[in-house]
């Protein structure tokens, strides 16, 4: 009966060690992915702050580039205000 018994924990560690081989490959995987991923969104991170920084320099030149404004001179009224002339 111990011989069974034996052969029937041997036969388990057996099983045990092949499936925390399996999850080690697994998480092994994952981890690899997870990387990629991390990459990647660094990548496009980085994209975006390099056209971020190109659409800020756009817009200054673009306003560089634009004559010197005066003081606002106040338009035409609408017809639907009160101006006080009654």
């Amino acid at each position: 009966m111990e011989l069974i018994d034996l052969k029937a924990a041997r036969d388990e560690v057996v099983k045990v060690r092949e499936e925390l081989e399996k999850n080690k490959a697994s998480d092994l995987e994952r981890k690899t992915f997870r990387d990629s991923q991390a990459k990647q969104l660094d990548e496009t991170l980085k994209d975006l702050h390099q056209g971020l920084q190109t659409c800020r320099e756009k817009i200054a030149r673009l306003e560089g580039a634009q004559p010197a404004r005066g003081p606002e001179r106040p338009g035409p009224r609408p017809k639907n205000e009160p101006n006080g002339d009654q």
